[in-house]
Order: C-alpha cells, then sequence, then structure tokens
C-alpha cells in the first residue's frame, strides 16, 4: 500500500465510524482493498 493510500484508507474507516448506515459499503471497500493489497 502507498502512504497516500493508506490515509485514505484510514480517512474512509474514520468517516464509516462516523455513520454506520454505511458499515456494509465500508466492509465491501475494505474487503476489494485487502484483496488488491496482500494478494
Amino acid at each position: 500500500m502507498k502512504k497516500s493510500q493508506k490515509n485514505e484508507f484510514l480517512t474512509l474507516i474514520d468517516n464509516s465510524l462516523l455513520d454506520e448506515g454505511r458499515a456494509n459499503e465500508l466492509k465491501i471497500k475494505i474487503d476489494a482493498l485487502s484483496t488488491k493489497s496482500f494478494i
């Protein structure tokens, strides 16, 4: 993960914590990012 990408990722998590309604959307994004980043 690039540093800027990591910051964006953490911002996404922070934003989602403020809005529980987006939890599923966030999970999908995390799964997608994790798959791209770690395979």
